[in-house]
């Protein structure tokens, strides 16, 4: 083959190979964008359970003054006051219109009312429902806010 020869092959598919190097780029960069978009998910995901699992958790400090029988009086004002903004935070964090997060806002709600009542109970539900609605965060496609 001579030299002549190669260089017109080179020249006839260079537009062919300029195409397929600016496809392979393209898809690239796509691959890219799809695999930051998974990332900000997922790391999305990730602070909206953390939120919520910190919400939680400073509900049901207090629930343990209450199991312990501690009389209002007895029981510092600012963990009571503490535990009820963080009911309505966590009201506020989740959607009413999902099932599994409207079973966690009743029981918010059954929790809020359980002073005098069977505490332990009311924090065992809570508990329950705050995994149920964390595992369908986990396994959702997206993230709602």
């Amino acid at each position: 083959m001579s030299i002549e020869m190669l260089l017109s092959c080179l020249l006839r598919y260079a537009p062919l190979s300029g195409f397929l190097a600016a496809f392979a780029a393209f898809f690239v960069g796509w691959d890219q964008s799809r695999a930051r978009r998974r990332e900000q998910i997922i790391a999305s995901k990730n602070k909206r359970i953390e939120l919520l699992i910190t919400t939680i958790g400073d509900v049901i400090r207090v629930a343990r003054a209450w199991e312990l029988g501690l009389n209002k009086e007895d029981a510092p004002y600012e963990m009571e006051s503490q535990s009820y903004r963080a009911v309505a935070i966590a009201q506020a964090l989740l959607i009413s219109d999902d099932p599994t997060e409207k079973a966690l806002i009743d029981a918010l709600e059954k929790f809020k009312g359980s002073r005098s009542g069977n505490v332990k109970e009311e924090s065992e539900t809570l508990l329950n429902c705050t995994r149920s609605v964390v595992e369908r965060i986990r396994k959702s496609k997206k993230v709602q806010f």
